[in-house]
């Protein structure tokens, strides 16, 4: 239903993926020329050197692009529902939806945000700290791929939640009651769906992997320019079709 959705309306799916892309950049370019600005002014009163204002001014505009992308994320889920059942979704609803129903996946996004940081602080620790001055032979390979496992067995326990929030407004309990609700009913049939999404999220960074392999072997610098061009069609095609089968499958079975 997913892929026959996309074959109807490519350029309306292609629309809503820009749309998502287009408005994280343009905020995230907006947070960067504050702290640019707030830095020239800092430097004219000779306050350049004073982190702590910067400290604060960043975490603040961080916290607000994490809530400008939440709304995104749930504009974007709202997107591909709707262009699956028939509908219509311009450039100006995905707007409009991003600013009125931001909050709820805010705050799933925090809370997803504080687990992951929890489960990467001994990784890093271990990287940064532990192996330089301890080397231990594929230990290292081994705790990152744990990690990896970790980080994706709690994006698979929080993305029927995402949905949940984004289509039908339901608050942090109720969206994790509907998450916890499909993944008893259909646990199997949900991860063999997310693993074909991650695989479609790993189709977009794949050149950029491929690039930065061949800049370390060949210094092939160009790798990353390339990069780009490489991955749109999976980021325009291969990853509206994966992410809307989530989308499709939660309703199928939640949101009737």
């Amino acid at each position: 239903m997913s892929l026959d959705a996309y074959i109807k309306k490519p350029v309306q799916f292609v629309l809503s993926t820009f749309s998502f892309l287009f408005f994280n950049l343009l905020v995230l370019f907006a947070c960067m020329g504050i702290l640019l600005i707030f830095f020239i002014l800092m430097s004219v009163v000779k306050l350049a050197d004073n982190v702590v204002p910067f400290a604060i001014l960043g975490a603040i505009l961080l916290i607000f692009f994490l809530y400008v992308m939440s709304g995104l994320c749930g504009a974007l889920i709202k997107a591909y529902s709707t262009l699956t059942d028939g509908g219509k979704f311009s450039f100006m609803d995905f707007y409009k939806h991003a600013l009125s129903k931001g909050w709820n996946i805010f705050v799933l996004c925090m809370i997803d945000l504080v687990l992951l940081a929890i489960i990467s602080a001994p990784v890093v620790f271990a990287f940064v700290y532990y192996f330089p001055e301890h080397p231990m032979p594929y230990v290292d390979i081994l705790l990152l791929l744990i990690f990896i496992f970790a980080a994706f067995v709690l994006q698979f326990l929080f993305y029927p939640a995402y949905i949940a929030s984004s289509l039908y407004g339901a608050g942090l309990v109720r969206s994790f009651k509907m998450a916890f609700q499909l993944l008893m009913k259909k646990h199997i049939f949900s991860l063999l769906i997310f693993v074909i999404y991650s695989i479609g999220i790993f189709t977009i960074i794949f050149p950029f992997l491929l690039a930065y392999a061949l800049m370390v072997l060949y210094n092939f610098v160009w790798g990353f320019a390339l990069a780009p061009f490489v991955a749109i069609i999976p980021l325009f095609v291969i990853f509206p079709i994966t992410y809307n089968s989530l989308i499709v499958f939660f309703k199928s079975y939640v949101g009737k």
